[in-house]
């Protein structure tokens, strides 16, 4: 007779009354404010997007870069480097080294209903 192992997860499976340990509470949270932050970047980047932005993923102490360009003559118009926070997040030291630097470096904070 074969084994059948069961892949979804069960109501059964989470203890009712907080039996939980504080690594796993932690790592609940740590997991819930990722699932946050991607869908606020989301949102963002369509906003960029539907703003006539040209937005492109950078990993250099910003979420994104941006250009916008004339649409006559294809030159750049603008750009500038935007940082994405959601709920109560502060800026990295890398983040806020990075601000002061730049003139058009701008953080945008949502708080997406959906994540």
């Amino acid at each position: 007779m074969a084994k059948t192992t069961t892949i979804g997860m069960s109501l059964f499976d989470e203890p009712l009354f907080g039996s939980r340990s504080k690594k796993d509470r932690k790592r609940e949270q740590i997991r819930l404010n990722s699932r946050k932050g991607k869908a606020a970047e989301n949102q963002v980047r369509t906003e960029l997007q539907m703003e006539g932005y040209e937005v492109e993923r950078t990993h250099e102490g910003a979420d994104f870069h941006t250009k916008k360009r004339d649409l006559l003559t294809g030159e750049v118009v603008e750009e500038k480097k935007v940082e994405v926070k959601s709920g109560r997040a502060s800026l990295s030291e890398k983040q806020k080294r990075e601000k002061k630097k730049s003139d058009n470096y701008e953080v945008r904070r949502r708080d997406p209903l959906f994540f």
